[in-house]
């Protein structure tokens, strides 16, 4: 995936979640996952979709929300100014539990359709959200004006990085590397009382089954060509994989 196209879908995300915080209930969805940690955290790793988790609020209003947000004129033109559109649109899952839309964006730095995907998830929230501005750079980079979002904040974040790796079918290099975004000793500590021996040993299990060809297509596809030149080396993978499971090892030991 190109630059343009990854700054294209990372434009749109930006641009929905800034009409969300107008149209729903700041208290009752809150950003999560790999947007999460580039909007907050400075993660230089772009994400292909965004996800929230929404609470009560009832699935035909998120439904009618979103659907009015995306079909909308000025949703439209703030795309149209920056040469995006959206080619197509499907709301693929509406259900007690999830509520997805895939789209299809068109951009002039794109011969087809970009994907991109958004998914609330309806499985309830997690501790207190945090309540900021998406980091200036990026909305200085887009013409954007600041916007209030909820997320979860480091802890939390890396507590669900954690989980994802330990529980995945197939574990994902990313989980490694935000591992890598999100560590530090405080936060480890916060969580460790909530990570399970069983967690802890599967997640360190699943970060060294994955190799280097695993992290150049879910991870390096993702950074900017000065961030994939910085980290485009197997040595640097393993050193996150084995920091992990030192790490790891470490609160482990802890009773």
């Amino acid at each position: 995936m190109s630059n343009p196209t990854i700054q294209t879908v990372e434009l749109f995300h930006l641009a929905l979640l800034s009409f969300l915080a107008k149209k729903l209930d700041k208290q009752q969805v809150v950003l999560k996952g790999g947007c999460n940690l580039r909007f907050f955290f400075g993660s230089p790793r772009y994400s292909e979709d965004m996800d929230l988790d929404i609470g009560d609020i009832p699935i035909h209003v998120t439904q009618d929300r979103v659907n009015g947000i995306l079909q909308s004129k000025p949703f439209r033109q703030m795309l149209d100014v920056h040469g995006i559109s959206i080619e197509h649109l499907t709301e693929h899952k509406q259900t007690e539990t999830t509520q997805r839309w895939k789209l299809g964006l068109t951009t002039p730095g794109s011969s087809r359709p970009v994907p991109t995907k958004v998914e609330f998830s309806r499985r309830g929230l997690h501790d207190p959200p945090s309540f900021d501005s998406v980091m200036p750079a990026l909305l200085h980079r887009y013409r954007m004006t600041p916007f209030i979002v909820a997320h979860y904040p480091g802890d939390i974040a890396l507590m669900q990085k954690l989980e994802a790796l330990a529980t995945r079918r197939v574990p994902q290099a990313r989980d490694v590397f935000d591992f890598h975004i999100l560590q530090s000793p405080e936060r480890l500590h916060n969580i460790r009382a909530r990570l399970t021996r069983t967690q802890i040993a599967s997640a360190r299990l699943n970060a060294l089954s994955l190799s280097f060809e695993d992290f150049k297509g879910q991870v390096l596809a993702y950074l900017s060509e000065e961030d994939q030149a910085a980290y485009d080396s197997s040595d640097i993978w393993e050193s996150m994989q084995l920091n992990l499971v030192d790490t790891l090892g470490t609160v482990n030991e802890i009773d």
